[in-house]
């Protein structure tokens, strides 16, 4: 039993020390501890070493050091031999870890270790901290019944004293809760302080290379302005006064100088060297100079790499040149100057991030340029593969930490972080001791622990004293329940020191009394119970019964469900199909009407031009109505996604006016508009928001009578951030009765018979479940024959950065295929290629036809076309499984295929791209915007 025990705590243990809690920066606990010192408890001391040499048996490869699996595996055996001699549990474990496992720590981790600072520190304390959490749980779990009835131990111990029940049940309880209360608060705090630290220490690294990218951009740009002034006949004592006005101005050139295109010095600031001669006019030439060859040839400023000075002493330079150049834009002359490095370096005065921190500054090919602290190394160092670079090269912008050498500790851990100089790439480092986070966290653990050494103290004394005060009236009163069971005569209570007590000595009073109730009680506590099981009885057959109903209630509103789902499925395929059933004649109607309007075949004469327009228009209006059914669909199936992006808001209202600007010019209205001209863009969706404001100018303009007014203005709000769109008119207004069913798809205001304005009641529909989608609303005010005034109101969110597009070619309307161009058509509709070959895009072109999938696969390895023109709805193959073979075929993969399908939906779009269509469009086709994709493709760069 003793050793199946150890077995099974010692794997219990091992499972639950997977599991740590990290403190004090990465220090972990762990609390299987307490199954072994259970065990131990319990069996002894052999039993007890073996359950925790399992369960810290992986100490070693987590921890990477063995010292805990030496101190927790020692110390069962230490403590059961302790424990009789020490008459306590908590004394052994005290005297073990003072006397042995402290020191044995100590020795591991400062002599035979390299643990940086704090770290050693944290790892000594650490292990006696959570060994007194392993007891405290250890304790009261030994002594509870249920644990000792488990290991067998009940009868090997006496029963405790109350005084020491009270100790261990409720002093260790509390020292325990207020123990793992400090540690997981300290852990939060913790975390929060070195995020906090983290995230000022990148901060004030980007703020350093942000200072140094400054100081070295202003000097260039000084040397650049001179260049500028100077003209290229400009004599030496004219160059020569303004270098030295220059270097007066910029305390970071070390020299300038100006050579003419021979290289030679013709002047210089200062004009004489370290050694007090002449610079200029003495034969000094610097044709051989990187900062004179590279801006002589091309003509343009240049800055060299950082190098070792030699005229004026040994610091680190950098030359920046740029050259005179005269009218026909030939360099005349070189102006140089010579970047003293640690002039550019010194701040003044001293920025307050720097105080108690060390910085390194890298060249853009990881050379040491300046350095201070733990970073300082060697000028021109190569520190590619130092380990405080590698890191910041894997850390990117996050700050991270590192072990360095340190004068004061020998070896302590830093924080460090990184940043990229603008317009140089040079690297700054900076860093901090993590000690100076973490010594608020050692403060607030010693501040906490000794209040809790305190507090846990006082509750210990209270309690022995309420102990005490307690025992001696319940050991009177176990007298007066024994008398009353002997039927014997109670004595009466002493009535001195009962202040604590008073309670008890009433209780022994009226334990005589309860004594004679307790018979009459049974019998009708008896009575009592079979009335309660005969009603036990009859509630679980009305439970049967309404477990049967629940049952039923259940499959039925299962079967709703399923079927909701069915009809809702049914919903969405049938207006995809009727979608696509329209679209077909739709895209006859509209291609033929195009094709008769651009005049392909033959002149219209005025009447028949206006029955063509009409018809046109009619198919439009057709086509928007389908539109606005699907996009109803697609929004109350939760499959409307918005293309949130920067928003112009003033040139969104002018492209919506411009919808109906003709139809209110045709009724004769005031067209009114007003939006501040300073306007934030928005992040909105710039169609769908053009979408809405066109569909309450459309409204507006159609309920407002001939001669009326519509006004149009855009009103920002601050609090909160909105911005109001506002359409008011003076139209015939909107009752509160039809203001009810306003926003009810298929509802309009005048839903009689003989309604006088036309639509399908659709676009107010749209237009507010567009809004709330972009997190607004819409609200209305009207007086009925006084006119309305919808408010469209959007938040002011934030406007993220547009992600830059390329460029999309835009043809004229009037573009054609160039001549010859072998053009495949894979449709099954005759009228529909019809279309195609009348159409002046493909004039010049020559055609192929295929009427399924599969004669467009053998028609285009037969003879390669220039353009496939794919329908996806065809019989024997569907058009998206022949745009995937002939993708995956090395002879076609590169023809350009486009998608042309009745099929409207989001999710058709994405399939065909999917299936490798160059570019897709929905029918009806538009001849315009099929002439877009044509060019497009035709144009593009062959796929790999």
């Amino acid at each position: 039993m003793p050793w199946l025990c150890s077995l099974v705590a010692g794997m219990a243990g091992l499972g639950i020390n997977q599991f740590g809690l990290p403190i004090f920066g990465g220090t972990e606990l762990i609390f299987g501890g307490w199954l072994p010192l259970l065990v131990t408890y319990a069996f002894g001391g052999l039993p007890g070493t073996l359950a925790a040499a399992i369960a810290f048996g992986l100490t070693p490869l987590s921890w990477g050091h063995p010292w805990g699996l030496f101190c927790f595996g020692l110390e069962p055996l230490f403590v059961s031999w302790l424990m009789p001699r020490l008459r306590g549990r908590l004394r052994a474990s005290a005297a073990y870890w003072l006397f042995i496992g402290i020191p044995m720590v100590a020795v591991g981790v400062f002599v035979l270790s390299n643990f940086p600072f704090p770290s050693n520190w944290a790892v000594v304390l650490k292990y006696p901290a959570n060994s007194l959490l392993m007891i405290m749980i250890a304790v009261p779990v030994y002594h509870s019944p249920w644990s000792r009835r488990w290991l067998g131990t009940i009868t090997n111990e006496p029963a405790l004293p109350l005084q020491r029940v009270l100790f261990q049940r409720f002093g260790v309880i509390v020292a325990l809760t207020i123990a793992v209360l400090a540690i997981l608060v300290g852990r939060n705090f913790d975390q929060t302080l070195r995020n906090v630290a983290e995230t000022a220490l990148a901060r004030d690294a980007k703020e350093a290379a942000r200072d140094i990218g400054n100081d070295l951009t202003d000097h260039r740009r000084a040397l650049s302005l001179a260049v500028r002034q100077t003209s290229a006949n400009a004599t030496p004592e004219e160059l020569a006064q303004r270098l030295e006005t220059l270097r007066s101005e910029f305390g970071g050139f070390l020299t300038l100088l100006a050579a003419d295109t021979r290289g030679e010095i013709i002047a210089a600031a200062p004009a004489t060297s370290a050694s007090g001669e002449p610079l200029a006019h003495r034969g000094i030439f610097i044709t051989d100079r990187p900062y004179f060859r590279e801006p002589m040839t091309n003509g343009r400023p240049f800055m060299s790499e950082v190098f070792q000075g030699r005229g004026f002493g040994g610091d680190l330079i950098v030359a920046v040149s740029a050259p005179v150049l005269d009218a026909r834009g030939q360099p005349t002359l070189l102006l140089e100057g010579s970047l003293k490095l640690s002039a550019l370096l010194e701040f003044k005065p001293p920025p307050g991030y720097l105080r108690g921190r060390s910085l390194l500054l890298l060249d853009h090919t990881g050379r040491a340029v300046a350095g201070s602290g733990v970073l300082a190394h060697a000028a021109l160092t190569d520190l590619t593969n130092d380990p405080v670079v590698v890191a910041g090269r894997r850390a990117g912008e996050q700050a991270y930490v590192v072990d360095l050498a340190s004068s004061q500790h020998g070896r302590e851990r830093y924080v460090v972080a990184r940043a990229v100089v603008p317009g140089c790439n040079w690297q700054v480092y900076l860093t901090e001791p993590i000690w100076s986070t973490q010594r608020l966290i050692a403060a607030y653990y010693l501040a906490t622990f000794v209040a809790a050494g305190v507090a846990v103290g006082i509750a210990l004394l209270l309690a022995r004293i309420t102990a005490a005060d307690v025992t001696g009236p319940l050991n009177r009163l176990v007298v007066s329940i024994q008398a009353l069971a002997r039927q014997e005569t109670v004595a009466p209570f002493p009535t001195e020191n009962l202040s604590a007590s008073r309670e008890l000595a009433e209780l022994g009073l009226a334990a005589h009394e309860a004594a004679l109730l307790l018979s009459r009680a049974n019998r009708e506590l008896a009575v009592s119970l079979d009335e309660q099981s005969k009603t036990h009885q009859q509630l679980r057959q009305v439970l049967l019964h309404l477990d049967d109903k629940v049952r039923q209630r259940t499959e039925q509103l299962e079967e709703a469900r399923q079927q909701a789902e069915s009809a809702n499925r049914a919903k969405s395929e049938f207006i995809a199909s009727t979608s696509h059933e329209l679209r077909t004649p739709l895209n006859v109607i509209l291609g033929m009407a195009e094709v008769l309007l651009e005049r392909t075949l033959g002149d219209l004469n005025p009447r028949q031009h206006e029955s063509v327009a009409a018809i046109e228009e009619s198919g439009r209006h057709l086509l928007s109505l389908i539109n606005d059914i699907l996009d109803l669909s697609k929004i109350e199936a939760g499959k409307l996604d918005l293309d949130i992006q920067e928003t112009e808001v003033r040139s969104t209202c002018e492209a919506s006016l411009r919808f109906v600007r003709n139809a209110a010019q045709r009724k004769q209205h005031t067209l009114e508009f007003e939006c501040p001209a300073d306007l934030a863009p928005i992040a909105a969706d710039p169609r769908r928001l053009k979408q809405i404001l066109v569909n309450l100018l459309s409204n507006a303009v159609k309920f407002t009578p001939d001669g009326g007014r519509v006004r149009f203005e855009v009103v920002p709000h601050t609090d909160p951030a909105e911005v109001h769109f506002r359409v008011i008119d003076t139209g015939i207004g909107i009752t509160p009765e039809q203001q009810a069913r306003l926003f009810q798809p298929f509802q309009q205001i005048d839903g009689a018979l003989n309604r006088r304005h036309g639509g399908t009641g659709l676009g107010l529909v749209l237009a507010r479940r567009m809004a709330e989608l972009h997190g607004g609303r819409i609200t209305l005010e009207s007086v009925a024959g006084k006119g309305s005034c919808f408010s469209v109101i959007l938040p002011m969110r934030a406007v993220e950065k547009p992600v830059p597009r390329a460029p999309t070619l835009a043809p004229s309307p009037a573009y054609a295929a160039p001549a010859g161009t072998h053009v495949l058509i894979a449709e099954d509709n005759d009228t529909n290629v019809l279309i195609y070959q009348r159409s002046p895009i493909f004039a010049a072109c020559r055609f192929s036809f295929a009427r399924n999938g599969q004669e467009a696969i053998t028609a285009a390895l037969a003879d390669r076309p220039d353009l496939i023109l794919m329908d996806v709805q065809m019989p024997v193959m569907d058009g998206l499984t022949a745009t995937r073979r002939l993708r995956a075929d090395p002879r076609t993969a590169d023809i350009p295929i486009i998608t042309v399908t009745a099929l409207a939906m989001t999710e058709d779009r994405t399939r065909c791209l999917e299936a490798g269509a160059t570019s897709y469009l929905s029918k009806p086709v538009n001849l315009r915007e099929l002439a877009r994709h044509v060019a497009e493709a035709l144009t593009r760069p062959a796929q790999s």
